[in-house]
């Protein structure tokens, strides 16, 4: 019996059907269970002026006197952030549910849906530790299973193989590290700090693994299709965590230099993060949907150009305003800021264009060289088309054009029998 159900996967993909739709219920139902908790534990200030508890609990240095100010409270604020953390677990929820309900047949698409499931508790469980201790070991075990299914996920997408073959001795491995890190935090660290200095090495050469995988996986094994699928994964990552870690350094690290954040600061950056990160399980659902996947280039395309120039405009008006505004001081011995505002914001629309059009091109000629080539190809071959009048000279650079830009296996050129005895008369 044991090998006939081993000799039929068809059993083991509908038990992991199976084994989805009730995770997907023991999770919704974690999840409404902690709401309470969570919401009373939002209403305590934490007795500490340091770093902020990223979790959503306010702390002695951020007391919420800036939502008194508004005329909100502290109830509000507990209620804004349980919302918006159900709001983020629903989006990986939906998606997840969506990518099931249109790929469950599939055992990579069946994979991610898990891991949207079991990532967010994974990554960020906070209302879930508010649960009573009694849960903590199903919280716990939940979470070991999202560390594993992100770990696979990484190691088999989009193909479903592990490439290369070295990746499930380390998937191994880390299976015993995670279990480890989750079910015995103390055994891993031990209040040693040199075990805890080793560990923390090891978390990282795991997940670098996660990378090196998937980078040899796109330049030696995957298809041209599946290449557009990682561009879209990898692309909602890095908007998404970069997005995030950003937007941390910014608004907790250096706008700390001009004010204390206090609770609608956090709100502001909950809000930004929530948005942030829902484009990684919205770029695994385009990809796993294979909806639009070269639309991708464009966009990569479009968010480096952008970006950049977003970065370097900011850097000069920041910089053009403290020149002249040393320059406005020296000169008149007062400032005002009005005139070195405008002046500003009229030298960065001036730079806009020009600014754009260089950007375009030099990220044209770095990452997209075929592409750039093949447009100054066709850009020549139309100056000479107009110029042109031998019908044997443009057959042949239509077909080296043709061979240059598109690079097919073989170019045939077919005239009607009238245009080829024009041509044999001329």
């Amino acid at each position: 019996m044991k090998s006939r159900l081993l000799q039929h996967p068809t059993i083991w993909l509908r038990l992991a059907q199976i084994g989805w739709i009730v995770l997907a219920f023991v999770t919704l139902g974690l999840t409404l269970a902690s709401i309470p908790p969570y919401f009373a534990a939002l209403h305590h200030v934490l007795p500490i002026t340091d770093a902020p508890d990223f979790g959503g609990q306010l702390t002695a240095s951020a007391n919420g006197s800036d939502l008194i100010t508004l005329g909100l409270s502290l109830d509000f604020y507990a209620r804004f952030t349980v919302a918006l953390s159900l709001i983020s677990w629903l989006i990986f929820a939906v998606v997840a549910l969506i990518i099931f309900l249109r790929r469950a047949n599939n055992h990579v698409a069946l994979l991610v849906a898990y891991t949207l499931l079991l990532g967010p508790i994974a990554i960020n469980n906070v209302n879930l530790i508010a649960l009573p201790a009694s849960w903590q070991f199903a919280v716990n075990t939940l979470q070991f299973g999202g560390d594993i299914c992100i770990t696979l996920v990484f190691y088999l997408f989009p193909s479903g193989s592990f490439a290369p073959r070295w990746t499930r001795w380390v998937f191994a491995a880390g299976v015993i590290y995670w279990a480890a890190d989750i079910f015995a935090p103390t055994f891993v660290t031990n209040g040693v700090p040199v075990v805890a200095i080793l560990s923390f090495i090891l978390f990282l050469l795991l997940e670098s693994t996660l990378v090196i995988a998937q980078i040899v996986r796109y330049r030696r094994v995957s298809t041209p299709r599946e290449r557009q699928q990682t561009k879209w994964v990898v692309y909602g990552m890095v908007v998404g965590l970069g997005g995030v870690l950003l937007e941390i350094i910014v608004l907790y690290v250096a706008l700390t230099i001009f004010f204390k954040p206090g609770a609608l600061a956090y709100m502001v950056g909950n809000v930004i993060q929530t948005v942030l990160v829902a484009f990684i399980p919205l770029s695994f659902a385009v990809a796993i949907l294979r909806s639009r996947l070269w639309d991708i280039d464009v966009l990569i395309n479009r968010t480096l150009v952008y970006g950049m120039l977003t970065g370097i405009l900011a850097a000069l008006y920041f910089g053009s305003v403290v020149l002249l505004d040393m320059l406005a001081r020296d000169l008149t011995g007062h400032v005002n800021s009005t005139p070195v505002i405008v002046v500003s914001t009229l030298l960065i629309a001036a730079l806009f264009q020009p600014l754009r059009r260089r950007i375009q091109s030099v990220i044209d000629r770095r990452f997209y060289r075929r592409k750039y080539d093949a447009a100054n190809t066709i850009a020549a071959f139309s100056s000479t088309l107009r110029g042109s009048v031998d019908l044997s000279e443009l057959t042949d650079q239509l077909l080296a054009t043709v061979d240059s830009t598109m690079q097919p296996a073989h170019v045939s050129l077919w005239l009607s029998p009238q245009e080829r005895a024009n041509q044999q008369g001329a």
